[in-house]
């Protein structure tokens, strides 16, 4: 899927690959950020600059990847591939397949390591914490002589505020007493 890259001007592939130049370096590193920023959104960031090669001028563009919600971007409308020396208009599962990268890239989230909503320590169930804690002490040297509470935190039942995480009031809470997790 779309990477960024980098595109040199001058030269010919048709030639196998031979450097002939270009005219006017510096004019062409303007055009081809201000075309990029006409036709291209959203516009990727451009790096472009002149490169003098055994005296052929050359133009580098070096083409930054778009962060993963940004993707794709689009041509008149149009968002396209390149595979192999083609660009190929992208086909639906091409654009699912990057949302879904986005998805995964920005908005991932711990959802059970979150913090509960309205929930307290108080709403742990003592017995269990405290069976929980031996357990973990005594299946962990890292654990073994860990302060209780720290222990909690690190093994992700409270947060670092000391409000217990949904996963540890699935595991370690009293269902009843905690309204975000009551279903019945």
């Amino acid at each position: 899927m779309p990477q960024g890259g980098v595109v040199i001007l001058g030269i010919d592939e048709a030639r196998n690959f031979a450097l002939v130049g270009v005219a006017e370096p510096g004019a062409l590193v303007q055009g081809l950020v201000d075309q990029a920023r006409a036709l291209v959104q959203p516009t990727p960031q451009i790096e472009a600059y002149p490169v003098d090669v055994d005296g052929v001028a050359l133009v580098v563009a070096e083409i930054q990847a778009l962060a993963p919600t940004q993707k794709p971007a689009r041509t008149h409308g149009v968002p396209y591939l390149r595979q192999g020396d083609g660009d190929y208009e992208m086909n639906p599962n091409d654009i699912h397949m990057l949302n879904v990268a986005a998805l995964n890239q920005t908005e991932r989230q711990v959802y059970d390591a979150a913090p509960a909503p309205g929930a307290s320590v108080s709403h742990l169930d003592k017995d269990l914490v405290k069976s929980y804690i031996q357990m973990a002490r005594s299946s962990s040297r890292r654990l073994a002589n860990m302060e209780e509470g720290q222990l909690l935190r690190v093994t992700s039942v409270i947060n670092g505020e000391g409000v217990p995480t949904i996963a540890g009031l699935y595991a370690l809470g009293e269902f009843r007493r905690v309204p975000c997790l009551r279903w019945w």
